[in-house]
């Protein structure tokens, strides 16, 4: 079946700047003025091309044109240097009308800004920049990517995979609070999603990222690892995606210190990716305090490939329902290879379980 052609106006509804550049050099080059630029080494057979296309195109494009979105994506294959990713964001830097740049690279590269005396200099200006993907980089100074954040002062979302930062220590000669600090220029940073990094970097990069306004939070813990580490208090965060990567004998009591820092939480979800790893033995006690999250706010809760046949896991399935005085729905999601006898008589034994809201809805998939 052919495309139907569109009958409507597409042309006169482009924003003027475009309008006014197409029509002074002709809608031949009419691409030179997409808001969109993506651009994928893929779909290039040498490398070399690659890196010498993407300046052409910015070179080619007027620069008082705007850019909304800059998408860089690099294979395995390339040859890519980190001066290659400094000049392709340096371009895109100079469009400040920007509003979302993703930087996806398959290999650890380097990105380097020059070097800084004071913390107040921003090297990096995206004045309209509200989305940022960044993927396998390389920070040789934690202050680089500060600097990087501090350079987008609208930034509302954060994708952060697989970075790796250099001289961390950094961050304990300056103290959590004047790192807080300086992160409150970013007023509007609501959402992180913070993926395949390593503990001591993830920890701190979550007390950066998660300052009062912050709403939405995605993580890929190791609980292995990270149960040593102490959980930043997250005032505002309503929605939380927590991704459980291996097993720990504290990980259940761990969680909940986590809730007891996110007063607000109104919906959780915890992925545990854990397969074929060892039951850890765990005495579950029953906390003290209740978080306040659980007594006042969450609203759901959904817990994914739930080890719920273990007395841990089912312990917490109890403690959830019996302590969340609001909740909606209580989902529980098993991907085990369990007979269907087996998985009827784990639902028996969850829906039995009492609740403290009347309204909860138990869903068992």
């Amino acid at each position: 079946m052919s495309r139907p052609i569109p009958t409507e106006d597409r042309f006169s509804v482009l924003p003027d700047p475009i309008l006014s550049y197409s029509q002074r050099d002709g809608t031949n080059y009419i691409w030179l003025s997409v808001l969109t630029l993506y651009f994928e080494d893929k779909t290039f057979q040498n490398f070399t091309f690659f890196c010498d296309f993407v300046p052409f195109v910015f070179l080619s494009r007027d620069i008082t044109l705007p850019l909304q979105s800059f998408h860089l994506n690099c294979s395995k294959a390339s040859g890519l240097h980190s001066h290659d990713i400094d000049q392709f964001v340096y371009a895109a830097a100079q469009r400040g009308r920007i509003e979302s740049i993703n930087l996806e690279i398959a290999i650890r590269v380097n990105f380097n800004l020059p070097p800084l005396n004071d913390l107040s200099q921003v090297v990096v200006n995206f004045p309209l920049l509200k989305t940022l993907h960044l993927s396998c980089l390389r920070f040789k100074r934690v202050k680089d990517l500060l600097n990087l954040l501090l350079g987008c002062p609208v930034l509302e979302e954060l994708k952060a995979e697989s970075l790796q930062i250099n001289n961390s220590r950094w961050i304990l000669s300056q103290g959590k609070f004047v790192l807080r600090e300086k992160m409150q220029s970013l007023p509007r940073f609501i959402r992180a999603n913070i993926t395949k990094i390593m503990p001591r970097h993830l920890m701190f990069l979550i007390t950066w990222f998660c300052m009062e306004e912050a709403q939405v939070l995605r993580v890929e813990l190791d609980a292995k690892l990270c149960c040593n580490y102490h959980w930043p208090k997250i005032n505002n965060l309503t929605n939380m995606e927590l991704i459980l990567k291996h097993n720990h004998c504290e990980k259940w009591k761990w969680l909940l210190e986590i809730l007891e820092c996110c007063p607000k939480l109104l919906n959780l979800t915890i992925h545990e990716d854990h397969r074929n790893a060892e039951e850890v033995v765990y005495n579950w006690i029953d906390p003290i305090i209740v978080p306040k999250c659980l007594s006042t706010q969450l609203r759901t809760c959904l817990l994914n490939d739930h080890k719920s046949s273990t007395e841990s896991g089912l312990q917490f399935a109890k403690y959830i329902m019996q302590n969340s005085k609001v909740l909606n729905t209580m989902t529980i999601k098993s991907t085990s290879s369990r007979n269907r006898k087996a998985k009827y008589q784990m639902l028996l034994k969850l829906a039995s379980l009492p609740r403290a809201s009347t309204t909860c809805k138990f869903v068992f998939d």
